[in-house]
């Protein structure tokens, strides 16, 4: 064997020992990477675990099993899977904390648009559906989530989690 020859052959493993460690190295990184954002992104929905928001209103839709999503790529995109969603057209706010009146003036359910607000979203995340119909009157209270990308976003979270949240029929 020539003298290039032996001198090739004496860096091939080294050099492709290097190159299967930093590619592994890459992808351990990028799989961290990839991780940590979704639940980044999660994360946001357990921001309070108090109401800030209480009203009363009579249910113009019900979802059942709504799946609501996140910001995200199509493959890696959070979402989470209410048993209800409750739509309710506001005819008393009862209370509410600070700044969440302000946000609730521009938006309304999908496509979002400008005032008057009527309109608003409950994501009922108990296990305990409870019975009500279109056109009953109802008082809630719950987490309003004041924020994008979140599948939380925008709608008021009922949830064991939530302290003091309900969604309740009122008897005339």
């Amino acid at each position: 064997m020539t003298e290039k020859k032996r001198e090739k052959r004496r860096w091939l493993l080294p050099t492709l020992i290097s190159v299967v460690v930093v590619s592994a190295v890459l992808i351990g990184v990028f799989i961290w990477v990839e991780s940590t954002s979704v639940q980044w992104i999660l994360v946001p929905s357990l921001e309070s675990d108090h109401s800030n928001i209480a009203a009363r209103g009579v249910i113009t839709e019900i979802h059942w099993n709504y799946t609501s999503y996140g910001f995200g790529t199509e493959t890696r995109r959070p979402y989470h899977v209410y048993p209800a969603l409750v739509v309710i057209n506001i005819s008393q706010v009862l209370w509410t904390t600070d700044g969440v009146h302000d946000s609730l003036t521009y938006w309304k359910y999908p496509p979002y648009e400008k005032p008057p607000f009527r309109d608003i979203c409950l994501a009922y995340d108990a296990s305990d559906v409870p019975d009500v119909a279109v056109g009953q009157d109802v008082d809630f209270c719950g987490y309003y989530v004041q924020y994008t990308d979140s599948p939380d976003s925008f709608l008021v979270v009922i949830s064991p989690s939530v302290n003091g949240s309900y969604l309740r029929y009122i008897r005339p």
